[in-house]
């Protein structure tokens, strides 16, 4: 079984926020008699830092 998965988070603050702090684990494991065979993550706008 393939599966194709599309997550979005969005954040919307007024008045807007200058600093905040997300981590953000969102790639699949291989396990469980499941193989992964593609992932990809879009951030935008891009991040100052990536860690």
């Amino acid at each position: 079984m393939l599966l194709h998965l599309v997550h979005e988070t969005s954040y919307r603050y007024t008045p807007a926020v200058e600093n905040a702090h997300h981590v953000l684990y969102l790639k699949p494991a291989s396990q469980g008699g499941q193989t992964l065979l593609n992932y990809a993550l879009r951030i935008d706008p891009a991040p100052v830092q990536l860690r």
